[in-house]
């Protein structure tokens, strides 16, 4: 539950940087926002000058629409990316890193298990082992009765503390 509130706080945090951190660029200072002028009226600064006659002061020949946007510099690639990886990271060090230890421990127990350890498999069976082979082990249940399982089906030690 701990952890859950922890990655959830994590991923809005990322989320809000990742807005905060997208470039919002204002329009360029000469340009201006042409609109559709009224029918039958044209104004005078986006009528065409006369042949040979000299733009109008003030304004360009190329209209903002006619510019090719800038490329996208690689600042903004990595503070994009950003993000993602410390979303990766968090994954990691809440899910990923705590289950390797916990395989690593559990395949350690398996291998210190012998004869006599009290044991509880998967399926819930609780019993004494009395032999071991390679890949399984014999568990005995009641007074005559014994049974073969995998070794891995050994959820935990009963004596010990569980996973």
């Amino acid at each position: 539950m701990k952890k859950t509130i922890i990655l959830l706080v994590m991923l809005g945090l990322a989320l809000a940087y990742a807005q905060q951190a997208a470039p919002t660029t204002p329009p360029a200072a000469g340009s201006a926002v042409q609109t559709a002028p009224a029918q039958g009226t044209a104004p005078a600064a986006q009528a065409a000058p006369a042949q040979g006659a000299a733009p109008v002061q003030g304004t360009s020949p190329a209209t903002p629409a006619q510019t090719p946007p800038p490329p996208p510099s690689a600042g903004s690639f990595i503070t994009g990316l950003l993000p993602i990886l410390l979303i990766f990271v968090v994954f990691y060090f809440l899910l990923i890193m705590p289950q390797q230890r916990q395989r690593k421990k559990h395949m350690a127990m398996l291998a210190a298990l012998k004869a006599g350890d009290r044991v509880v498999v998967l399926g819930g069976v609780h019993g004494i082992i009395t032999r071991l082979k390679e890949s399984t082990i014999f568990v005995k249940i009641a007074e005559g009765t014994e049974i073969e399982v995998d070794r891995a089906s050994v959820s935990y030690k009963a004596g010990g503390e569980q996973k």
